[in-house]
């Protein structure tokens, strides 16, 4: 099991590479689009290399559209890692 604040530290360290914020204050409380500036193409980006650092699908574009679904329009930081997370406990379907 992978501590979500592992995961948290890799989610910061990806999101300063993608915005050029080597130094940018990020907690788990910072959301995403609003705080961050990011756009829903970033957040794509952020799970497609999440995948490819832990290497194995983590479904990541189905927690943003469940939080549309939920009529949430943004997501922290936090919550990004405790769903990635959660996807790296489960068990891999199929053959990768």
């Amino acid at each position: 099991m992978i501590p979500t604040e592992t995961v948290l530290s890799e989610i910061f360290t990806i999101i300063r590479e993608m915005t050029g914020g080597g130094t940018m204050s990020l907690r788990p409380e910072t959301f995403f689009f609003a705080d961050l500036g990011l756009s829903s193409i970033d957040a794509i980006v952020l799970g497609e290399r999440l995948e490819l650092h832990f290497n194995r699908p983590l479904r990541f574009t189905e927690v943003l559209t469940d939080f549309a679904r939920a009529g949430r329009d943004d997501v922290t930081l936090g919550e990004v890692a405790t769903f990635v997370q959660f996807q790296l406990d489960q068990p891999v379907e199929g053959p990768r």
